[in-house]
């Protein structure tokens, strides 16, 4: 799942919301950091995401609270 990423389509199927909606913020950061890769309408973990993947988790989680 690390290099396949998440869909944002199947996201919105699953939950019926935008992921971006939930998880905005965070995403756009680890977007812009270049931990994450948006391709082809799917999230994924960049080669430099992966070796800090659990940070990055930790970090998605936070913006639920």
């Amino acid at each position: 799942r690390m290099t396949e990423g998440i869909s944002i389509d199947d996201f919105r199927n699953e939950f019926e919301e935008d992921i971006f909606s939930i998880y905005g913020d965070a995403l756009k950061k680890l977007l812009r950091s270049d931990y994450l890769g948006l391709e082809s309408g799917r999230i994924y973990l960049t080669y430099k995401g992966i070796d800090v993947s659990n940070t990055i988790f930790a970090e998605i989680l936070t913006q639920m609270e």
